[in-house]
């Protein structure tokens, strides 16, 4: 059995337990995990048990399946895992039995040493590739109300930005919505996605005039981005000073 937890903006959409050896993800009302969204294709993906291993295929979609950051065709899946479908994350848990049976991997036998075996502790590389991603350093640059600016770390591999009080970089504002924009630091680096329908975030490089609309961008060293009136600067490394832990209210 797998159990796949759906979430959209950090938000809970529904919880499937599953048993099905061929588990279809999308758009189409028949599908075992039915996400009724137009970024989302009718048959999106599908999961497939094949032994001891989940593997996750990427059906021709249009806006593609990534894992981490990086769009995939087919990933063997471990307990733990996130992806994303269009803008919605799926959690994976895939229960005791399923974790022990996949701790060892033989490797396959038309290696160049036939008698090479590799163990894989699938916790483990989860762990290495959690901690791989936590590496990566970041901070934004904003004018607080003082006028003074001020320099805030991105400690989180989700980063909200919004109205409500509860986000990281709360924010305030007639256009602004109570969860505006999410900053996703994967494996790759950072990604600013956009979660406003109307006066939506937007972004442009450090020598760029034209502002352009986000759905889901890369950032990069010196880009900006706006969110209501409200600018933000975005740099990767450790910030000049780290004056506080939280993120910055602004009214």
């Amino acid at each position: 059995m797998i159990k796949l937890t759906v979430r959209f903006g950090g938000e809970l959409v529904k919880k499937y337990e599953l048993e099905q050896a061929l588990i279809t993800i999308g758009r189409d009302p028949d599908c075992e995990v039915h996400i009724d969204n137009l970024g989302v294709s009718r048959k999106h993906a599908q999961i497939e048990h094949q032994g001891a291993v989940f593997v996750l295929t990427d059906l021709a979609s249009n806006n593609g399946t990534f894992v981490r950051g990086d769009r995939i065709v087919t990933y063997n899946l471990n307990h733990g895992d996130e992806f994303n479908i269009g803008k919605f994350v799926i959690e994976v848990d895939l229960g005791k039995a399923a974790v022990a049976a996949a701790k060892k991997v033989e490797a396959p036998k038309d290696l160049a040493n036939p008698e090479l075996t590799l163990a894989v502790d699938a916790k483990e590389m989860e762990q290495m590739q959690r901690e791989r991603a936590s590496r990566l350093k970041a901070y934004i640059t904003y004018v607080a109300p003082s006028g003074r600016k001020e320099n805030q770390a991105i400690q989180k591999t989700t980063t909200i930005v919004g109205k409500a009080r509860a986000c990281d970089f709360a924010v305030g504002g007639f256009w602004v919505y109570p969860k505006h924009a999410l900053i996703i630091r994967d494996n790759n680096g950072f990604r600013l996605m956009n979660f406003a329908p109307r006066a939506p975030t937007q972004l442009r490089g450090q020598n760029d005039k034209r502002w352009k609309i986000v759905d889901d961008e890369r950032l990069n060293n010196g880009d900006v981005f706006k969110v209501g009136r409200w600018e933000f600067e975005f740099y990767f490394g450790i910030p000049p000073s780290q004056k506080t832990k939280g993120g910055p209210v602004v009214a």
